[in-house]
């Protein structure tokens, strides 16, 4: 395969002392003259977009889980510096504060269930679930009621108007 850059030029910007500042450089690019010169091209081109998307991808992944170390270094330190009472007691602390949250996760989950019953019950889709789901049980439920309201108008209008266009197109036919 013909090689695709025809040259590279650097060219120096100088700033108004004459001391080089910065290196440019500037490619020529010869165009494919054959469709598999071009899909070489593009497929070199595509490799190193790849290639770049994955170096950055794993070098944000990499800082993340550093940090990620990095605090909890941080917090063994902390931990191994306190007395053994202090210790013990942000032990518990922090199972006490884990397992509210895992309660309140399964709350949340119990009322997303019941809330996707209930429009399975109203016959209504389940992709309604997130506009209706509230805080607790009881709000979720007078916002389904609401919605069921505002669906059926809704829908009944839709109906009328569908039905009065077709019967409108039907007179029209048999005229």
């Amino acid at each position: 395969m013909k090689e695709d850059i025809a040259a590279t030029q650097q060219a120096d910007i100088q700033n108004d002392e004459g001391h080089v500042t910065e290196k440019v450089e500037k490619k020529e690019v010869v165009l494919p003259k054959t469709v598999e010169e071009l899909q070489a091209l593009l497929q070199s081109e595509t490799d190193k977009r790849v290639t770049q998307a994955l170096k950055t991808a794993q070098e944000k992944w990499h800082q993340k889980m550093m940090q990620k170390l990095e605090a909890e270094r941080k917090e063994a330190e902390r931990l191994a510096k306190l007395a053994t009472e202090q210790r013990e007691r942000e032990v518990l602390e922090e199972y006490k504060r884990k397992i509210e949250e895992k309660e309140r996760a399964l709350v949340k989950k119990e009322l997303e269930i019941s809330t996707i019953n209930h429009l399975v019950e109203k016959r209504l889709p389940i992709e309604f679930k997130d506009f209706i789901l509230d805080k607790d049980e009881e709000t979720t439920l007078k916002r389904l009621e609401k919605f069921c309201k505002v669906w059926e108008i809704k829908l009944e209008e839709a109906v009328r108007t569908v039905s009065s266009e077709n019967l409108t197109s039907c007179a029209e036919k048999t005229i």
